[in-house]
């Protein structure tokens, strides 16, 4: 019975560690991400667009809540606060919704958590003339019924979370 034990056991020694071997080596190395933070030192204005590849009804219900206007004011504020606008340079900073979810009141209020979350995503490009200085994509999400019933005010709150995320890659 001992002898039976032991070339099993090496057995599963082998091929375990034959696996772990053999799984590290089919990895690719992680790709270093340089550091980006503080290379625009500050920008004059904030254009935001949505992505015509978002669905017909979810631009509509960002037009609804005015997302636009709201969006570069979150921008321009956040931007304001960390004493990275200018309204004398000439870059833009572009701001581009790429993914976009807004619940509906009803929905927060009946299913809570089960309704999913919002979100708002987008793609943040720093431009000088025709070069680009900074291209980068981020956004933020809420879930749960704490968030609000009003749309404006969810919307408001995602705006706020996603311009503070913008800003802290400048």
């Amino acid at each position: 019975m001992t002898a039976f034990r032991r070339p099993a056991g090496g057995i599963v020694i082998a091929l375990g560690l034959a696996a772990l071997v053999g799984c590290s080596s089919q990895r690719p190395p992680a790709p270093e991400k340089a550091p980006t933070t503080g290379m625009v030192a500050n920008v004059g204005s904030v254009v935001v667009t949505v992505s015509q590849a978002l669905p017909a009804d979810r631009q509509d219900r960002f037009a609804r809540v005015d997302g636009q206007s709201r969006l570069v004011r979150a921008m321009e504020s956040e931007l304001t606060r960390a004493g990275k606008l200018d309204r004398q340079t000439g870059r833009v900073l572009d701001i581009q919704v790429t993914r976009y979810r807004l619940r509906s009141g009803a929905a927060v209020f009946w299913f809570g958590l089960m309704a999913g979350a919002d979100l708002l995503d987008v793609k943040a490009t720093v431009r000088e003339g025709d070069s680009i200085l900074e291209e980068y994509t981020t956004g933020a999400g809420t879930t749960g019924a704490f968030a609000g019933l009003d749309q404006v005010s969810r919307f408001e709150k995602l705006a706020t979370a996603v311009a503070a995320r913008v800003v802290k890659q400048l």
